[in-house]
């Protein structure tokens, strides 16, 4: 629990902007950038090119070079270490740490490869980030993410409702709904992270064809390719390795005069061939991660984002978070009433069965109305049948009719009669 404090009360790194996005973007542009994960080890150095308009770029490299971290930059889950991210706009150009992130995030789209999905119908999932969408606008937007045929297809089509991070949809279908829900804003600047990695060839086609319209004079694309076929849609490829960018240009260009890029490229089947760099500060290769590691390519986002931060793990061993005796302190008066309150129903339960046991006892089985009469009047508030009963078998046994009779009598006093002995 106190660890589980201790990370709420982290406060995040990430400072907020002032500025607001005005003006149509145009570019985004990343200029001497560098990234260095806490320890000092650098993942991104001096990487610099840029996206414009009607673009498709697509970013390539081997596991461990850095594609998904500069996906985070550009998204500004981190902030560069050294150097900048542009976002250029026709009314001006702006530093990405300076636009307040509600703005910055309104105009960039990103699907991750790990696509999270919230309990809810297919249609909600998708329109999460235009709650005015309206049908038409879900369908057409599930139509270009290549969902719409497996969702007319469920039992109740895009009302059907999802599990908590689609566990009851395939990863190729949740990665659908992913790209749907990011197409239906229609973001100036779309990034995808290897969002196809899950579907089939046939699926995968038509994903292509309708991302491959989207790139226009209003809208651009930035691509981390880990198939070749992804790279069909790029107009442009940047290839990334140990963190720097060797070289950019087509497909035909890097294949002509890139060494690392036509090393990326005997990989078999489709998919782009690993390397054996390596990344500590992402993920562990050690003996003690390997049945945790992927064979291939890179973790995904959910991974990464999983990571323990390492302020709440250190104010944790030294002390500094919250008790859990701090959580319970306002409330402890409450925990003494409770208590005292449960032993007075104890205490109550108990003296019930004596004083039953003195009545049958002492007035019962030796005749003496008086004491069955104060077990009752005991009762803190006797009930009018229960006095009555009590007057009438005392009548019973004066006029001769015994102890029986007022055996009898007596049975219907209490609910605790059902235990006595049976009536004769």
């Amino acid at each position: 629990m106190e660890r589980v404090f201790a990370l709420i009360d982290t406060r995040s790194q990430m400072e907020d902007g002032t500025e607001v996005v005005n003006g149509q973007v145009v570019g985004l542009e990343l200029e001497n950038m560098s990234f260095d994960y806490r320890g000092g080890r650098r993942i991104l150095s001096d990487v610099s090119f840029s996206l414009h308009a009607g673009e498709t770029v697509a970013v390539v490299g081997a596991s461990g070079s850095g594609k998904s971290t500069l996906l985070m930059l550009l998204a500004r889950f981190y902030d560069p270490s050294a150097g900048d991210i542009w976002l250029n706009t026709s009314a001006g150009r702006h530093n990405l740490r300076a636009l307040r992130l509600e703005a910055l995030r309104r105009r960039i789209g990103v699907v991750f490869e790990d696509a999270f999905l919230f309990a809810g119908t297919v249609a909600e999932n998708i329109a999460y980030g235009h709650p005015q969408a309206t049908a038409d606008d879900i369908y057409r937007a599930a139509t270009a993410a290549g969902a719409s045929d497996f969702i007319n297809a469920l039992p109740k089509g895009f009302d059907t409702w999802l599990t908590e991070r689609g566990t009851n949809l395939s990863g190729g279908q949740r990665q659908r709904i992913a790209l749907a829900r990011a197409l239906i804003t229609a973001p100036e600047v779309l990034i995808l992270d290897d969002t196809t990695s899950a579907v089939d060839a046939g699926t995968e086609a038509e994903i292509n064809t309708a991302l491959s319209r989207y790139a226009d004079e209003e809208h651009m694309l930035l691509v981390i390719a880990r198939r070749r076929s992804t790279l069909q849609l790029a107009s442009r490829i940047v290839m990334l390795d140990k963190g720097r960018v060797v070289d950019t240009g087509t497909q035909a260009e890097l294949e002509a005069r890139c060494p690392a890029f036509r090393a990326l490229m005997t990989g078999d089947g489709d998919f782009l061939a690993p390397s054996h760099s390596e990344n500590n500060e992402l993920w562990p290769t050690g003996p003690a991660a390997q049945d945790y590691a992927p064979e291939t390519g890179d973790k995904g986002f959910v991974a990464r984002m999983t990571r323990v931060p390492e302020n709440a793990v250190q104010q944790a061993l030294a002390g500094k978070g919250r008790k859990v005796t701090s959580l319970l302190k306002p409330v402890a008066w409450m925990f003494v009433i409770a208590a005292l309150l449960i032993a007075l129903d104890s205490a109550a339960g108990v003296g019930v069965l004596i004083l039953l046991q003195r009545g049958i006892d002492s007035g019962v089985a030796a005749g003496d109305m008086s004491t069955i009469g104060l077990c009752v009047l005991a009762r803190p508030v006797p009930s009018s049948r229960e006095l009555e009963l009590l007057f009438a078998a005392d009548g019973l046994r004066r006029k001769g009719g015994g102890v029986s009779p007022a055996y009898r009598a007596c049975a219907h006093l209490r609910p605790y009669a059902a235990s006595w002995p049976p009536l004769a």
